[in-house]
């Protein structure tokens, strides 16, 4: 047994071996075999038994299949002589979705911090159902590595990888006997181990387009617990999900991971590698039991530095609860990281010090820019919306709190000055700047101050109708009534000086908002001039482009109001001859367009009409004009985009392109407005984008039948494109050829089957997804 596992293993870390002819299992293309399915069995090795000489990749269909890559790789150590990285070089793929024998539990694949998995696991957008993972000890073990992946462990030659894969139903319990007693501080707290649903440790490892659901994950034997991931050392971890999934730890919980920290270098299996966790999206509870440290919603805690961690796009999610003892927060327990466009809707709940919206600061190179809080803050001492600590890191001068906001309520179980809206520190550490504030700050003795005279405040704005305002000596803050927060003059004032050149801060319906997390309006469409008849009202026609604005609330102004009035949903008055200007105002954006009104004394009736019959309406000599020019292959552009007339009278148009080089995102109506007519916006045409560098983000709207020959060719930093049509019958050669290889093609649930057909082979690299 121990030669024949020796002799497999080498096949797919060097490639190639002399091995018996014997005729393989299922069929053979190239070096690939794809295993038929067969009878169920407890577990199926034959997969890999029958391979071919230097084979590399390898397809899975079955529970068996799966228990049997188990096998192969927590025998290999043994097998082998100790530290060989099984499946480093080979690609395992699963062909469909699996249902498990929940009462079976599964043996997680990899079982140290030395023998893991090491290769690629592509789940190809497959489910895998019910998986159980379950064990009692009655003594504390050195390590625990544990969930569908136990180990997966990258090397120097090459990262490990899983992706493409869903996690549904998983139940993943790891508890000690009533007998034994809990482990010590420096044992659950051991770097080397990790509980979660999907990887329990991963070091040097990439994780995709992953999801785990509806799922429970439970350790109280050790600490490093997560919904997808235990501890990630040196992890690139992008576009993933957790939903309605239940973590409980006793130290270092989240619903993403419990712990991510440096890779670290070593002869055995590692390098030194710079952790990124972009475009994640986690809802569900997180519990740390009493006595627990550091529980967050995403991660428990991060203990990278900001030079070797990027964390961005994170969205902790609504009904989300989070509750811990020691250093709990919406989005990380405690950190030694920066964070970036992070989001937290989470209530959090902390019974000790250091609770957080955001999370608590760790190091002297942490910052925190453009994250928000939504959520209710309770904690003991140190309790803030974005952040707090209570001594400065070692080394650190200042963190940088910018463009963050807090709409949650922050409290405390007891009576302190230890608790901030935003920040708080005892001494001077926190530079908080182009901020607000609009949720209560209170203790048991009922309010404290939001701002305390420790933090230093720039350009900092908060309601000046709630509760105290600010320690005395406290400056750089500025009060505002609350009617200011839901027009345009927050907005305005915070941009004023956010030091950059783009803007930073929008209008939300309600408050300020910042522009990462809305879909802004690009254009206001609106007809140049209208005539209103003396003593009568109109309704002047407005729309914002694109359709899915975040915020589509306009608010129209008339320069003189004596002779054309203007209501909030934009009727307008006759009330004296003469000329007025109309302007239309997105809030959002503050984008303006302006209607000249005409107001008309009522034309008068003929004498003796020879028609008794209503004449229709004068055509004006523009409407006249346009209706003349439009025809097919007619060039419109609207705002910044172009289109092309398709057909006349179906009123269909196909995108063109843009005219805004730098745009970043691009949003594809439904429907487009030119003078006084509204076209379907029904294709994408050849080469609309093609060889476009900026664009990253693409919104293909619900009318789009067609997208063209190389629609996106060569846009290498495009890596998001979100369809929302469901009438997508044909798509162009090459239409996707060199786009970003780590691009995401969302589509509607309903049509995912179809669309990965339509979709297929339009040159995009094989590592694009195609995702409901």
């Amino acid at each position: 047994m121990r030669k024949f596992y020796s002799r497999i293993l080498a096949v797919c870390m060097a490639g190639t071996m002399a091995l018996t002819p014997f005729t393989p299992v299922g069929t053979l293309i190239g070096n690939t075999i794809t295993i038929e399915a067969k009878a169920a069995e407890a577990v199926d090795t034959s997969w890999y038994d029958n391979r071919t000489e230097g084979q590399t990749e390898f397809t899975i269909s079955t529970e068996a299949q799966l228990r049997g890559l188990a096998q192969i790789v927590n025998s290999s150590n043994a097998a082998a002589g100790g530290f060989v990285m099984p499946f480093t070089g080979c690609t395992v793929k699963l062909a469909n979705d699996i249902v498990m024998d929940a009462d079976t539990p599964f043996a997680p694949i990899g079982v140290s911090r030395g023998l893991g998995f090491a290769g690629v696991f592509d789940g190809q957008g497959h489910t895998i159902k019910n998986l159980t993972v379950s064990k009692s000890y009655d003594k504390i073990p050195t390590g625990i590595f544990v969930g569908l992946f136990g180990s997966v462990l990258g090397n120097a030659g090459s990262v490990a990888e899983i992706k493409n894969v869903t996690l549904e139903n998983a139940t993943v319990i790891e508890t000690r006997e009533e007998s034994i007693g809990a482990a010590s501080s420096s044992q659950k707290n051991a770097v080397k181990q990790g509980t979660a649903a999907l990887v329990g440790y991963g070091k040097n490892i990439v994780v995709e387009n992953c999801n785990v659901k509806n799922s429970y994950v439970e350790n109280n034997v050790l600490g490093i617990t997560g919904g997808l991931i235990g501890h990630a050392l040196g992890a690139d971890i992008s576009n993933c999900k957790v939903t309605d999934t239940e973590v409980k730890g006793i130290s270092n919980e989240g619903l993403l991971g419990g712990k991510i920290s440096l890779g670290t270098t070593d002869s055995k299996d590692g390098v030194t590698s710079k952790n990124k966790v972009t475009n994640i999206y986690v809802q569900g509870k997180v519990t740390g039991e009493t006595g627990s440290t550091y529980t967050g919603g995403l991660f428990g805690s991060d203990m990278s530095t900001a030079e070797a961690t990027d964390s961005s796009n994170i969205v902790i999610g609504k009904d989300t609860v989070i509750k811990g003892d020691i250093s709990t927060a919406g989005v990380v327990g405690k950190t030694w990281s920066g964070l970036t466009n992070c989001v937290s809707y989470a209530n959090v709940v902390g019974s000790g010090n250091f609770t957080n919206g955001i999370a608590q600061t760790g190091g002297k190179s942490v910052f925190y820019s453009n994250c928000m809080n939504y959520g209710d803050v309770n904690g003991a001492d140190y309790v803030a919306g974005i952040t707090s600590t209570n001594s400065k890191p070692s080394g650190a001068s200042e963190i940088k709190v910018e463009n963050c906001y807090n709409l949650g309520n922050i409290s405390s179980t007891k009576e302190t000055v230890n608790i901030g809206a935003i920040s708080y520190m005892t001494a001077n550490l926190f530079t908080v700047a182009n901020s607000y504030n609009l949720g209560t700050v209170k203790d048991l003795s009922g309010d404290k101050a939001q701002f305390n005279a420790n933090d230093t405040y720039t350009n900092v704005a908060y309601n000046s109708e709630n509760g105290i305002a600010a320690a005395e000596g406290t400056t750089g803050i500025t009060g505002y009534a609350a009617a200011q927060f839901k027009d345009r003059t927050v907005v305005d004032a915070l941009n004023a000086n956010d030091g950059v050149e783009e803007t930073v801060w929008y209008q939300n319906t309600e408050n300020p908002d910042l522009a990462f997390n809305m879909t802004v309006t690009s254009d206001i469409t609106v007809p140049e001039t209208l005539n209103v008849t003396l003593g009568k009202t109109m309704k002047l026609q407005a729309s914002v482009t694109p359709e899915d604005a975040t915020n589509k609330t306009l608010v129209y102004t008339s320069s003189d109001n004596t002779i054309a009035s203007v209501k909030e949903d934009g009727t307008i008055s006759g009330l004296k001859l003469g000329t007025a200007d109309i302007t239309v105002k997105a809030m959002d954006t503050g984008k303006e367009k302006t209607v000249k009104v005409t107001v008309k004394e009522a034309e008068k009736e003929p004498a003796n009409p020879t028609n008794p019959a209503k004449p229709s309406q004068p055509t004006t000599e523009k409407e006249t004009s346009t209706v003349a020019t439009v025809k097919k292959g007619t060039k419109l552009t609207v705002g910044t985009n172009t289109f092309v007339v398709t057909n006349v009278k179906a009123k269909t148009v196909s995108y063109k392109g843009t005219k805004k080089k730098k745009a970043a995102k691009i949003t594809i109506p439904a429907t487009v407005k030119s003078g006084k007519q509204v076209y379907k916006v029904t294709a994408i045409a050849d080469n609309a984008f093609k060889n476009n560098k900026k664009i990253k983000t693409v919104v293909v709207g619900k009318n789009v039948r067609t997208i063209g020959k190389k629609a996106f060719y060569g846009c290498k930093n495009l890596k998001k494109i979100t369809v929302q049509s469901s009438i997508i019958k044909k798509v162009g050669a090459k239409a996707f050829k060199g786009i970003n290889k780590k691009a995401v093609i969302k589509v509607p649930s309903k049509k995912y089957k179809a669309y990965k057909k339509v979709f297929k082979g339009k040159g995009q690299a094989k590592t694009v997804t195609i995702k409901k």
